[in-house]
């Protein structure tokens, strides 16, 4: 049994977990004193199943009903329902809330009460610490103890399940793509009946003009000369002027 102990504290952990969204609780009483509590002890002197029903609302409402767990237990191992091994749940989970050691003793005794009347349903015999065969009913209480970690394995599910239907996943936005100009070379000088021309762009002047048609930046007065009729001077280049390029 000591395997499996491990496995149900992960689990008590998570349950814990998913059970933060009850926090935001519809009331300061404490847990006895809600209506609810005190509406579920009514009914369990006439209706034992609408009780359950009732504590258990009051469970998903609070994050530390460890009352209505222990009732619930209780509750289970009634003659008229009789699921002790729901009732080991309950009690189980009670202990978890529990603060107090002396409390957590009874709890224990509930849950070794319970676990005897599980393997007694289920092997058709009474179990007792002097007719009991020791080794069976180890074997049975570990069985026990999957059904309980099966059961809080769906519980959690059941809360996994519920908290994503409220928070759904957003799907992710395609990235947008960076508005990018795609880079465009420069036309080619066109051809004339005495050479080419060029267009001036932003951040030109003559002598990089030169270099880029002759591969020669000291050949920048030949294009200045073969354009004083709109370049009064060397610094006098506009952006989109059609320069002629001697050839």
């Amino acid at each position: 049994m000591r395997c499996i102990a491990p496995a149900f504290l992960i689990i008590f952990a998570l349950l814990a977990g998913t059970g933060c969204d009850n926090q935001a609780q519809s009331s300061r009483l404490p847990e006895t004193e809600e209506p609810l509590y005190k509406a579920a002890q009514k009914a369990a002197e006439t209706n034992k199943r609408a009780a359950i029903e009732k504590y258990l609302q009051l469970i998903d409402r609070r994050n530390d009903a460890a009352e209505s767990h222990l009732e619930i237990g209780g509750l289970y191992l009634d003659p008229e329902i009789d699921q002790p091994l729901d009732a080991i749940y309950h009690f189980r989970q009670s202990g978890r809330l529990s603060q107090s050691a002396e409390r957590n003793k009874n709890i224990a005794q509930r849950i070794r009460s319970a676990e005897k009347k599980y393997i007694a349903k289920v092997t058709g015999r009474l179990i007792s610490g002097d007719t009991a065969n020791a080794e069976s009913e180890q074997l049975l209480i570990v069985k026990n103890e999957n059904d309980v970690l099966k059961k809080q394995i769906v519980e959690l599910r059941e809360k996994i399940n519920a908290l994503e239907a409220r928070q759904p996943i957003a799907a992710f936005a395609p990235v947008p793509q960076a508005d990018i100009t795609p880079f465009t070379p420069p036309p080619p000088p066109k051809p004339t009946e005495t050479g080419s021309t060029y267009i001036v762009k932003s951040g030109d002047s003559l002598m990089k003009i030169s270099r880029a048609v002759y591969g020669n930046g000291n050949r920048w007065k030949e294009i200045y000369n073969a354009n004083r009729d709109q370049l009064p001077n060397e610094r006098a280049l506009r952006i989109g002027m059609e320069l002629k390029i001697p050839r």
